[in-house]
């Protein structure tokens, strides 16, 4: 059995999946909240998934991970991924990556004493999430200590903000793209590409068309050619379950974040057949299916028949 642990109220997130999608996970996966986890005594062997780690607070990390530790010792063996203390957050995880060469761009605390060589820069918190669409470019030293103040009279903590340097990965006709992969234990699931013409992308904005990227994107699924790249730097983050985020630059992977209990499709209904990315959408459910099942040694025996592609179609064909 593969237990999902987070936040009871961040569980949506498989639960969803499970509702629309998961038809041949259901009987395999099940969300467990951490408020219950952190409460029993007794754990059967398993496959336990750590997520929601940013949100983890103090309290509750200490629990999970005696929790945690109790599993990892236990006479029969689970599968453990993610560490709720040995995840790389955000900061960690950025500084990590620029300190590393993978990263072009750097991050600074607000609290930190070191402030940004180049501009222009954006604040963003470190661990809330953010509801915002947009976020504004700071384009000098004196604009970034304008919007200090600003936070600072709005009662935000600075503990949580951070400086980002702004990395320009627009492509010569001005669309951004960000690429999407899960982690799954020893596999690499790529997810999607959003494009925009924005380059403070969430999700799909509209700027471009539905039909924009739609091979590009079936290829990138197909192929998968970030994937040793991407392996290493969820190594470096010491994260086995995830989705990572980022874009391309000069041939080389520019991370913005990586996610432990990220959103894996659209929330409310599958996309219509009819729909330009619906093969991409089917084709990412059946790779997450198998790369789930193959983490649990009884849902091996699904793992064949899960891994089998969609057709090796373009969509438009």
């Amino acid at each position: 059995m593969i237990h999902y642990l987070g936040y009871a109220r961040h569980l949506y997130t498989m639960h969803k999946h499970l509702q629309f999608w998961g038809d041949v996970l259901r009987d395999h996966v099940v969300p467990f909240s951490y408020e219950r986890f952190s409460e029993e005594r007794r754990f059967p062997p398993g496959v336990y998934i750590f997520s929601d780690i940013e949100r983890l607070t103090a309290p509750m990390t200490h629990a999970v991970t005696q929790r945690f530790n109790a599993l990892e010792s236990a006479a029969e063996p689970s599968v453990l991924l993610n560490h709720p203390t040995r995840t790389m957050k955000r900061y960690e995880l950025l500084r990590a990556l620029y300190e590393a060469r993978i990263n072009a761009f750097d991050v600074f605390r607000l609290t930190e004493v070191r402030r940004p060589s180049r501009f222009p820069v954006f604040l963003r918190p470190e661990l809330h999430v953010m509801k915002e669409k947009t976020l504004p470019l700071i384009e000098s030293e004196a604009e970034l200590d304008a919007a200090t103040e600003q936070l600072h009279r709005r009662g935000v903590q600075r503990d949580d903000m951070l400086i980002v340097e702004f990395c320009d990965t627009a492509d010569a006709d001005g669309i951004y793209r960000k690429y999407s992969a899960f982690r799954i234990g020893d596999r690499i699931v790529p997810r999607h590409i959003n494009f925009s013409r924005g380059w403070f992308i969430k999700s799909p904005d509209g700027t471009v068309g539905d039909d924009v990227g739609v091979e590009e994107e079936w290829q990138y699924l197909n192929e998968n050619p970030h994937a040793r790249a991407l392996m290493d730097v969820f190594e470096l983050a010491n994260i086995e379950y995830g989705r990572i985020d980022y874009a391309v630059l000069d041939g080389r992977i520019q991370v913005w974040e990586i996610n432990t209990n990220p959103n894996m499709g659209p929330l409310e209904e599958k996309p219509s057949r009819d729909s330009p990315r619906w093969p991409v959408q089917a084709l990412f459910a059946r790779e997450y299916e198998a790369a789930l099942l193959a983490l649990d040694p009884a849902g091996s025996q699904f793992d064949t028949a899960s891994n089998a592609r969609i057709g090796q179609r373009s969509p438009s064909s």
